[in-house]
């Protein structure tokens, strides 16, 4: 007899799978009343949050506004996170046949991490209204028999390569990785967890799918016994402690003129919509241009992204050990001068790319404290005073100490190597 599956959060191993879908008209129009859905009811409980606040300085002096607060304070401080029956009330569209219950639980709970995410992280800001856009987005979740045992024991399932069912929409057509989706197919001990169904600013419809399973979902790659260290620079997005540079592509630089271009021109077109009394969806020119620029961005952002799971991916197969400095790259785009070179590079994104790499694959990876390690020299330890230090300007440099001859980045990236072994080996 199989064992009964456990929760997504109690399986040891989580994945992720992105897939392009083709709604009909029908399915189109319920995506859109969930996404309005659930932006009513974020936009709501952000409302009544408001609300509170301003009412937490009167209520003490007028008996209205504390009878006020405490009818919001039994909203806002509902402990099983579902939605209070007087707040469905208020919002009567969320008794339609449409809109998915899963959607509006989903947006509660979304609410609530926007106020953990604010106390626990600095310089977070507190949960902000939704604003209506081209872009439309909810979740939904998959419901799990109790006796399930493979990932197609759901209302969420693959019925084939070709197609799945989903809460509200039903049988839908989806295409993406074939081979990952056959591998997923009637896999056992795995159950799907938090599906999110969006429509980009092109107007193309797609499905995230958070996946848990008891055993892996890749292989274990063959161990090397090697270890690199990285630095990241803006000139050539990182130098590693092999001496091997990996050069910044710039996709964004290279197409700046002509996203200013489209930018130049929807503007022209605003305006002139403006001056003729007209809304802008009526205006097919401007809607054209918009598109075409979605369209640009979009191809910029996944050119980035492709290039930094190649990267990441090649250190991953190749090294055991992989240490890379940990930038606060909130802080460096404080820097105005710097900012767009700093954001272009997507630095972030790459080491969180390198971390759940190396857990996945079974190899190690660790951020490095990046303090002094571009003013230490890596031949015999020499830390640069505070009149010696080197500037961003400054490429290469001989030690005082030794006279031993420099490259910055590839000198730091020896530092982190350093760094990185010694806190690993203790």
């Amino acid at each position: 007899m199989q064992e009964i599956m456990r929760k997504c959060k109690d399986m040891p191993f989580h994945t992720g799978i992105v897939l392009r879908v083709y709604p009909s008209f029908e399915q189109k129009k319920i995506i859109a009343i969930n996404d309005g859905c659930m932006r009513a009811v974020y936009n709501e409980l952000v409302a009544l949050n408001t609300e509170r606040y301003h009412l937490e300085k009167t209520a003490p002096f007028v008996p209205a506004d504390r009878e006020r607060l405490d009818y919001v304070d039994s909203i806002l401080r509902n402990e099983d996170h579902a939605l209070p029956a007087c707040l469905k009330n208020k919002l009567p569209f969320l008794y339609e046949k449409e809109v998915d219950s899963l959607a509006i639980d989903n947006a509660i709970k979304n609410y609530n991490s926007a106020w953990e995410h604010f106390r626990t992280v600095p310089g977070s800001g507190v949960p902000k209204y939704k604003k209506k856009s081209y872009e439309l987005s909810y979740q939904t979740n998959a419901h799990y028999r109790k006796d399930a045992t493979c990932i197609n024991d759901a209302n969420v399932r693959f019925e084939d390569k070709d197609h799945i069912l989903l809460p509200k929409l039903g049988r839908i057509r989806i295409k993406g990785s074939r081979k990952r989706i056959e591998a997923l197919m009637g896999r056992e001990g795995t159950r799907i967890g938090t599906i999110t169904v969006s429509r980009d600013a092109v107007g193309r419809y797609f499905i995230s799918l958070q996946i848990s399973g008891e055993t892996s979902f890749v292989d274990p790659l063959p161990k090397t016994g090697t270890a690199v260290a990285g630095d990241l620079n803006i000139e050539n997005f990182l130098w590693d402690s092999n001496n091997v540079t990996v050069e910044n592509p710039k996709y964004r630089r290279k197409e700046q003129n002509r996203i200013g271009e489209l930018q130049r021109s929807m503007a022209r077109k605003s305006l002139q919509a403006a001056k003729d009394g007209r809304r802008l969806s009526e205006s097919k020119n401007y809607q054209k241009d918009r598109k075409a620029l979605a369209l640009l961005q979009g191809r910029i952002a996944r050119r980035g992204e492709d290039f930094r799971h190649v990267i990441s991916k090649g250190y991953v197969e190749n090294q055991d050990y992989i240490f890379f400095e940990d930038l606060k790259v909130s802080n460096l785009l404080k820097n105005h001068s710097l900012a767009m070179a700093i954001s272009e590079c997507g630095w972030s994104d790459f080491l969180d790319k390198l971390e759940y790499k190396a857990e996945m694959y079974g190899k190690v990876f660790m951020r490095v404290p990046p303090a002094l390690t571009t003013q230490t020299c890596s031949k015999c330890g020499y830390v640069l005073d505070k009149d010696e230090r080197l500037t961003l300007g400054d490429r290469e440099w001989t030690c005082p100490e030794c006279g031993a001859y420099h490259v910055r980045d590839y000198n730091a990236a020896r530092n982190i190597l350093e760094k990185g072994l010694a806190a690993f080996t203790g």
